[in-house]
């Protein structure tokens, strides 16, 4: 995984949905992270809060932030 902006890092958690333990998180819009992987989907976790921001997803199969209409075959509507 690669961090682009400012991430900081939660470590000693208890949560049993936190992946070993940690999380990360930014409070800067903007930031972004990539990942490279051979599948055919990912599960994305998160908490929800009044203090948290929304989130895009982009692949480079169906690359559009949520707020766009999908423009290929086979890319999910919102």
């Amino acid at each position: 995984m690669t961090y682009t902006g400012t991430w900081n890092t939660s470590t000693g958690r208890t949560y049993a949905s936190d992946l070993n333990g940690d999380v990360h998180y930014t409070t800067t819009n903007g930031d972004a992270f990539s990942y490279t992987f051979t599948g055919t989907g990912i599960v994305f976790r998160s908490e929800k809060n009044s203090d948290q921001g929304l989130v895009d997803f982009y692949s480079m199969a169906c690359s559009r932030p949520r707020s766009t209409p999908p423009t290929r075959p086979g890319c999910p509507s919102n």
